[in-house]
């Protein structure tokens, strides 16, 4: 089915999902939502509209089909199904889903909740769950899965895929090759072992030196290392070098996005841990202490104008006229510089071979734009003083001013970020309601300052 079509009949597929359940019964549903993909079945479920028909339907699912339902949904869909299913068919799903998915689902219940179920599994996938639950929420051994495919570097190919074969529910990755205490001394790709010799063994056909991360390695790292080097899997080690797992691409993918949506929510001055179903006064609690240093740079600012209200901006209140200008310019412009500036670092450009470089040309840009704007608003300034009786020197003080205040605001746009990457602090808070404080209190401050340095040396 095309996406453009599941898009359009999702709706009219749930109400036949839920017509064959009433009618037909369970096993109806099972083998019917077995024709269809995984993902499309979530986007269906999720589409019918009715919470309790979601909620019945998911019910019926075969419980290995609807652990994978569960870690495709939506995070809003799964949390709500995670809290209205009981523990018996919760439990069903943790012993069916990947490990990775099954601490996931731990992890957004309440502990009371998360430790009740753990002590109703098996001893064997108990112990494996609390040891990745316990491990940094950030770490690779959090979000990698168990389940591995591995051979003994003594198999012949012949042996290795009949060794496959009798295990065809392992992920499709790249297969490890392990001593007898199970510790990683090569891989080698599927494709590989397919089109190799039967007789060949796989010490000969092996990678000797595989790309592997620890388990504490933390999981933006994982995601930008699979990324540069194009791994559809990367096998995760202990201190002893064996086997504990292994990260995918669709894990990558995940991390990718979810430190993408932190560092948006960051910028914008406000928290990742907020979810779509919170309620209004909880979202706004998290939102005010970020406004409310934009509102104490605002006190500083008020203060700064005031104190230059009765002389400077008296005599010259075209001055007033523009000021404006200096933290709309400056804001916009010292944003661009941060955010250009934090992108390069996320995306492991800003290494400290090219830091400087990029930072100068970031601030020239900025100084450019500097130039431009300072000259149009000079312009915008002599058409006005045309009609006034104000001297015309105050076009030249006003670009002027504007000049170094936007140009100082590009620097800071630059600077801020790479000082934090320094004290080891995100750089995406710099941007957001902090660069715009920063930028508010300089900007308004320098253009004053040098307006009344320009306007004293000219007499």
């Amino acid at each position: 089915m095309a996406i453009a079509d599941l898009e359009q009949r999702a709706s009219e597929l749930g109400d036949r999902l839920w017509h064959i359940l009433q009618e037909d019964g369970p096993g109806a549903l099972a083998i019917a939502a077995t024709s269809l993909r995984v993902a499309d079945l979530t986007r269906i479920l999720e589409r019918m509209g009715l919470r309790e028909r979601t909620l019945q339907t998911f019910l019926a699912l075969p419980v290995g089909l609807a652990a994978e339902v569960l870690e495709e949904a939506h995070p809003e869909t799964r949390d709500q199904l995670l809290n209205e299913i009981s523990d018996r068919h919760l439990a069903e799903i943790l012993q069916e889903a990947d490990a990775d998915d099954a601490v996931y689902f731990l992890d957004h219940l309440d502990e009371e909740r998360a430790e009740h179920l753990l002590n109703s599994l098996d001893d064997n996938l108990r112990a494996q769950l609390e040891e990745q639950w316990d491990l940094d929420e950030d770490s690779a051994g959090r979000i990698m899965q168990r389940e591995v495919a591995t051979v003994r570097p003594f198999h012949s190919a012949e042996q290795a895929v009949a060794r496959l074969r009798s295990h065809p529910d392992l992920p499709d990755s790249p297969v490890y090759v392990v001593d007898a205490q199970s510790r990683l001394i090569g891989v080698i790709g599927y494709r590989d072992l397919v089109f190799a010799q039967p007789q060949s063994r796989m010490s000969s056909l092996m990678d000797r030196d595989p790309m592997q991360i620890t388990l504490d390695t933390d999981r933006e790292k994982v995601a930008s290392l699979m990324q540069r080097y194009h791994l559809a899997a990367i096998p995760v080690v202990d201190s002893g070098k064996v086997l504990r797992g292994m990260i995918t691409w669709d894990d990558a993918i995940d991390v990718i996005e979810a430190e993408a949506h932190e560092d948006m929510l960051a910028m914008a001055g406000t928290r990742e841990d907020i979810e779509d179903n919170d309620g209004i006064f909880r979202r706004a609690r998290y939102r005010l202490p970020f406004l409310l240093v934009t509102v104490c740079g605002g006190f500083v600012v008020a203060g700064v104008i005031d104190s230059r209200a009765d002389t400077l901006l008296s005599d010259f209140p075209i001055l007033m006229a523009f000021l404006p200008l200096v933290p709309a310019l400056g804001g916009n412009i010292g944003l661009q510089c941060s955010t250009v500036t934090i992108r390069s670092i996320a995306l492991g450009h800003h290494t400290p071979g090219r830091r400087m470089i990029r930072s100068m040309r970031e601030v020239a840009t900025g100084s450019v734009l500097a130039v431009a704007l300072a000259v149009l608003c000079g312009l915008g300034a002599l058409g006005l003083i045309l009609f006034s009786d104000q001297p015309f020197m105050l076009a030249g003080v006003i670009a002027t001013s504007l000049l170094v205040a936007v140009i100082l605001a590009a620097t800071l746009g630059v600077a801020i970020p790479n000082a934090c990457i320094r004290l080891g602090i995100d750089p995406a808070i710099a941007a957001g309601p902090f660069i715009t404080m920063l930028n508010d209190i300089t900007g308004v401050t320098i253009y004053l300052m040098v307006a009344s340095l320009l306007l004293a040396s000219l007499g």
